[in-house]
């Protein structure tokens, strides 16, 4: 079992110790010789050995505090291990080992979408989303490397926009208010592998840079007399900045990301006769979440954010017009509760 905590603990322990020789003879040998033993049993992965090899030591010089400081690290590192043997948080808590977490949860969210026509807002879309989520992870030298993410959400929400006349000939647009409702139904995927660890302390706290892939593709569909249904897919390159912190109880821990979306690929298609499809626009997007995991239960608080820019203009040769997607903004905020499993 090594790995980047125990080999650091074991750099830690090595420091404290003195080239060695001959046969234990009086108190002070058998301090250095059971002090020795523990370091090559942590090395050899064995701490529960470690740990008494350490203790042993200490009867023999009580006062020692490097000993004492490394009987404390290791101690600390069999809690540690304890706590992923009982399948506890999106930290590896299992040295050397690879092992897989996931959880299951709700979601409840706030959505609103927006869409912009010369800067002016031309319709609003806004209500409650609900969503199941499965989340997890692969674990090695106690951080969790890679990490995916499967989400499906739906719901309905309030529609406050316009129906839109086109002139033929001039080309201009008229607006008619209208007020309906829009059915979303979707699927949202994510998967991403840390690059490199920025910061990691002895008490299990680490921040990480990360860098994933992700698909989010859903329907909107317009309810009512003029209603359509749009279908839109966005792959996105993601990356940023993902991390822990480890609380005072061992099966207790706060987490927390931020990242950005960079669009790879967006399109969406109009399921009106003669429609051709549309490829909205690139532009960045956010996403952010701060949780907790107690033991085997979990909560997290998140915003999401979706940009595009305007589409290029499409012709339309049975109505004699062009269409396009106007600048689109959307957010989405929630909370998310569950349990490992």
């Amino acid at each position: 079992m090594k790995t980047g905590l125990i080999n650091g603990m074991v750099l830690g322990i090595a420091l404290l110790v003195l080239p060695l020789s001959g046969v234990a003879e009086s108190a002070a040998d058998f301090f250095q010789q059971y002090r020795r033993q523990g370091i090559e049993q942590v090395q050899a992965g064995n701490l529960e050995a470690a740990s008494i090899s350490f203790s042993q030591a200490l009867q023999y010089n009580p006062g020692d505090a490097e000993c004492s400081r490394a009987l404390e690290l290791t101690n600390r590192a069999i809690e540690e291990r304890a706590a992923a043997d009982r399948g506890m948080g999106t930290v590896g808590r299992a040295s050397g080992q690879k092992n897989h977490h996931a959880r299951i949860l709700g979601v409840v969210e706030y959505f609103e979408w927006k869409e912009f026509i010369d800067g002016n807002e031309i319709l609003t879309e806004s209500g409650p989303l609900l969503g199941l989520e499965i989340n997890g992870g692969y674990t090695e030298n106690w951080i969790t490397w890679f990490r995916y993410r499967i989400k499906l959400f739906g719901g309905e929400v309030d529609y406050d926009g316009a129906i839109q006349e086109v002139d033929s000939e001039s080309q201009t647009i008229t607006y008619t208010p209208y007020q309906s409702t829009t059915d979303y139904l979707g699927l949202e995927l994510q998967f991403e592998g840390d690059l490199i660890t920025l910061a990691a302390t002895e008490a299990g706290s680490v921040l990480n840079l990360f860098l994933g892939m992700g698909y989010r593709g859903w329907a909107r569909d317009l309810v009512g007399e003029y209603g359509y249904t749009e279908n839109w897919t966005t792959v996105y390159m993601a990356t940023g900045l993902w991390g822990c912190h480890r609380l005072a109880r061992d099966d207790a821990q706060l987490t927390g990301r931020l990242e950005l979306r960079l669009p790879v690929y967006n399109h969406e298609e109009i399921n009106i006769k003669g429609y051709p499809d549309l490829r909205p626009g690139w532009a960045p997007s956010l996403y952010g979440s701060v949780g907790a995991d107690v033991d085997l239960f979990s909560l997290e608080a998140f915003v999401q954010t979706l940009y595009f820019s305007e589409s290029g203009s499409e012709a339309v040769p049975s109505k004699g017009l062009y269409i396009l997607q106007p600048k689109s903004h959307g957010i989405m905020a929630g909370v998310k509760i569950g349990c490992f499993f």
